[in-house]
């Protein structure tokens, strides 16, 4: 395993929380570090590093926090995932993605739904306390 500058490694660190390895890599390259060939990072190569320094994924640090997947949300507020994943598009719902087009959701503890314009339906929701 080839050793990182411990600054390459603290910047990693701090832009896995709230980047995918992806999103961490084209920042790196931005700030102008490379790897010890003088290569640009990639999405492989913040993986390997992110695995040999055991620094937590982005989406174990939003579990950590508490934040939720869509069927997991769904069961507590008693909907459908498809109706979370709607929520979260529409901006009802703050959601982060973890990598891959996929996300996790802020917690919240219940919700509303009253009637809106036509048939349409406003959900209003109770938030749940953050844990950081």
């Amino acid at each position: 395993m080839r050793k990182f500058r411990p600054e390459v490694i603290q910047q990693l660190d701090q832009l896995l929380e709230t980047c995918t390895c992806q999103e961490a890599a084209e920042r790196l390259n931005a700030l102008g570090y490379r790897n010890w060939e003088g290569q640009p990072f990639s999405r492989e190569k913040v993986h390997g590093i992110r695995f040999n320094y055991r620094l937590k994924t982005s989406l174990e640090r939003l579990r950590g926090r508490g934040w939720l997947f869509a069927k997991e949300l769904a069961r507590r507020l008693e909907v459908s995932s498809t109706t979370i994943h709607q929520w979260g598009r529409a901006g009802l719902l703050a959601r982060k993605y973890y990598g891959n087009r996929r996300c996790l959701y802020e917690p919240v503890k219940s919700v509303k739904v009253r009637s809106g314009k036509g048939e349409r339906s406003v959900p209003s929701f109770t938030r749940a306390p953050q844990s950081r």
